[in-house]
């Protein structure tokens, strides 16, 4: 019986994948769970030191506000945003935090601030 419904599982993940052009693997949900998970639990960002709030998720992209170093930000996206390069804040942090954006809201203000600068928070 198991082996039945573990194949049954199992084509309904290749089928899942074939439809939207994904992997198909059992764990792939696990990882927007867990982003999902860290959201509720922290729904906010805090800056480690001030950074500018930016249209897009690129450094030479235009400031559209600056989240103040202490202040806290909402999430807007519960899971990071990979975009461009960004080398401030903390320049020894593994590469891909480099990369990493967080979408937020803050004082009315909507943008991207770079992940190495900010830290969960409740």
């Amino acid at each position: 019986m198991r082996h039945k419904l573990a194949s049954a599982l199992g084509a309904t993940v290749m089928m899942g994948a074939l439809i939207t052009g994904g992997a198909a693997t059992a764990n792939a949900a696990q990882p927007e769970a867990r982003s999902a998970a860290a959201c509720s639990g922290y729904p906010y960002e805090k800056a480690d030191e001030s950074v500018k709030i930016r249209k897009s998720k690129k450094a030479s992209a235009t400031a559209v506000g600056l989240l103040p170093k202490g202040a806290k930000a909402k999430k807007l996206k519960c899971n990071v945003q990979y975009g461009g390069y960004f080398k401030g804040c903390d320049p020894n942090a593994g590469a891909t935090w480099h990369h990493k954006w967080w979408y937020i809201s803050y004082k009315g203000i909507k943008g991207y601030v770079p992940a190495l600068c900010t830290t969960f928070s409740k």
